[in-house]
């Protein structure tokens, strides 16, 4: 199949836009199937016609609001990230939805956008695998989360009740936040990385960053999200009350059991969610969709 020309909408953050260190894998590095341009529209009212230089629009989900004049350009696919979150987050996505050609899902349920009549299918998050990958381990345990409106009180609760956990028992610990690629720099440096989902429902995308560094993933519990391949207890280990993390740690050191659960998730991520991989499988779906 061709190489696809690709007109790419996305946040305007400098960490999402640029390339070699972006914090999602999707349009992370250079692939075969496509080349694109990051697009910045200036307003919410755009013409799909004025994108005719390109084969693809892709729309991916958080503050581009856009509201589509016409269809007289290429395909619009959008892609939903964050529908999971809430009910308000759904709801906005859903309505961005509509107005595409092709609704593409990284972890929500296809059902819950069928009635918007625009074909729907999954697309699971993927890893810059050039970003996020194996380091020489420093440090013990790492929580490494960004502030937000939901979810932050309880990470920044439970961050400082493993810091003082790691004090007791001697484990090397580092937390909060950090900027690209410090924060990728660190996740592969700790034996054990510790996600806590900002609501019940959601898999952030730590969780497969983390696997990629090789790292033990401990989280909350995760849904099962067809495509994910990841399987709890093997893959990763879980926690149900945060208070049993501390004895989940001192065994996963103390019997080397992170580097067991760090290599199953590790061969996982990089069999199955890493840019390079989804690049094809995203090649095929544009190809069954739109025939190009």
């Amino acid at each position: 199949m061709s190489k696809l020309k690709v007109a790419l909408i996305i946040k305007g953050t400098e960490h999402t836009r640029r390339r070699d260190d972006r914090n999602v894998g999707l349009w992370s590095y250079p692939v075969d199937e496509f080349e694109w341009t990051h697009k910045k529209p200036g307003s919410t009212k755009q013409r799909a016609s004025s994108y005719r230089d390109f084969d693809i629009i892709f729309h991916e989900d958080g503050g581009n609001w856009i509201r589509w004049l016409d269809k007289k350009g290429p395909p619009i696919i959008y892609y939903s990230i964050d529908s999971t979150l809430s009910y308000e987050h759904y709801k906005e996505r859903y309505e961005q939805g509509k107005r595409s050609d092709l609704i593409l899902l990284d972890q929500d349920n296809p059902s819950r956008f069928v009635s918007t009549g625009t074909p729907v299918e999954m697309l699971n998050y993927c890893v810059n695998d050039r970003l996020f990958s194996p380091r020489e381990k420093k440090y013990d345990v790492s929580m490494l989360y960004a502030k937000g409106k939901l979810g932050s009180q309880e990470r920044q609760v439970l961050s400082q009740f493993l810091q003082m956990e790691s004090k007791s028992n001697g484990w090397t610990w580092v937390t909060g936040g950090r900027k690209l690629p410090k924060y990728a720099e660190i996740m592969g440096e700790s034996r054990i990385s510790i996600s806590h989902p900002r609501v019940f429902g959601n898999r952030p995308h730590r969780t497969f960053d983390a696997m990629a560094c090789r790292s033990m993933l401990i989280t909350g519990m995760l849904p099962i999200i067809r495509g994910d391949l990841i399987n709890a207890g093997i893959d990763y280990a879980y926690y149900k009350n945060a208070s049993t993390i501390p004895e989940t740690i001192h065994t996963a050191l103390a019997y080397g059991q992170w580097e067991e659960y760090a290599e199953r998730g590790y061969r996982k991520v990089i069999e199955n969610h890493t840019w390079e991989i989804r690049a094809k499988q995203l090649r095929e779906i544009i190809s069954h969709e739109f025939g190009i």
